[in-house]
């Protein structure tokens, strides 16, 4: 039992969602701070056997490997040609982001091995291991890269800032209260649900929250469908959105909008956890929003 828990843990760690390498321009941006980097660190540092190197030759080794590593992280555009779903922003994952950053090391080190092996003599090097040169790449990399990051992560966290204050400038009138209903499976009996926010995906489960009853008291329900489902059974209902690939929620319940890196993070009741809009949909919130397909602030939902 402790270990299946475990288990699931650490599964949940690796599956959570992170921002992809959708943006070409923005890709190429990231690679072009590393590459630069790493020719400053070469060339002003002269870690490990770099220190052998002449001071004639030093400029146009560090400008190789640099060159080297700029090419190496190239070459991931070739995968996102080949394999555009599985680099898909809403299929990406924390795990998937490991095991890119270990796939852009070995091939960095790759380029750079074959650099020293052809260029290594006139630079008066001698010819390395791949796996030494694989760890002096990482151990030289690894700064650049967390530079770089910060410098991507900074950037969106500014963009996303400012475009929720116009969101929240905007945000469409939810006093209107209209009807509809909300279909979660195709088996249904009449229970009515008022004042549905959002609901959550967990496995075969979705919890929705709404507000029932005297007082307005927030309520949750687990129902045995998916998101995917319900998205099917509610094709209709432009009142409904997927902000993320575990969370629907109506937008016209959307008190408050908040920007970070990873997007935006939604407030649709002060007593209940933010619901997080992850990048690959945040255009399409926006247009929502900006087309106020908000229809309805109170939906009924049937279900099993």
């Amino acid at each position: 039992m402790d270990l299946a828990f475990f288990m699931h843990k650490i599964t949940a760690f690796f599956n959570q969602h992170h921002p992809a390498h959708t943006n070409p321009i923005a890709y190429l941006r990231v690679i072009s701070i590393i590459s630069i980097l790493v020719f400053f660190i070469l060339y002003i540092f002269r870690p490990f056997d770099w220190a052998f190197i002449a001071d004639a030759q030093l400029f146009i080794a560090a400008l190789v490997s640099s060159g080297a590593t700029f090419l190496g992280l190239l070459l991931l555009y070739l995968w996102f040609w080949l394999f555009p779903h599985f680099f898909d922003e809403k299929n990406w994952s924390l795990g998937k982001e490991l095991l890119l950053i270990i796939y852009q090391f070995t091939v960095v080190s790759a380029f750079i091995w074959l650099a020293r092996h052809f260029f290594g003599h006139y630079w008066g090097l001698p010819q390395r291991s791949y796996a030494f040169t694989w760890w002096t790449v990482c151990i030289t990399g690894i700064i650049p890269y967390l530079l770089a990051t910060s410098v991507k992560h900074i950037f969106h966290f500014r963009k996303y800032i400012r475009q929720a204050i116009l969101i929240n400038n905007n945000l469409p009138n939810n006093d209107v209260t209209l009807s509809g209903e909300l279909y979660l499976t195709k088996s249904f009996d009449s229970l009515r649900i008022v004042g549905f926010l959002f609901m959550e995906a967990h496995g075969n489960y979705v919890t929705v929250h709404c507000i029932e009853g005297v007082g307005n008291q927030l309520k949750q329900h687990n129902i045995r469908c998916t998101l995917a489902q319900v998205e099917t059974n509610n094709k209709e209902n432009l009142i409904l959105f997927r902000c993320h690939r575990a969370f629907i929620i109506n937008l016209n319940s959307i008190l408050q909008v908040d920007g970070n890196a990873a997007g935006y993070q939604l407030t649709l009741h002060p007593d209940l956890p933010q619901v997080p809009v992850s990048r690959s949909y945040a255009n399409e919130f926006k247009e929502r929003l900006a087309s106020n397909f908000c229809h309805s602030s109170q939906i009924s939902a049937k279900y099993p």
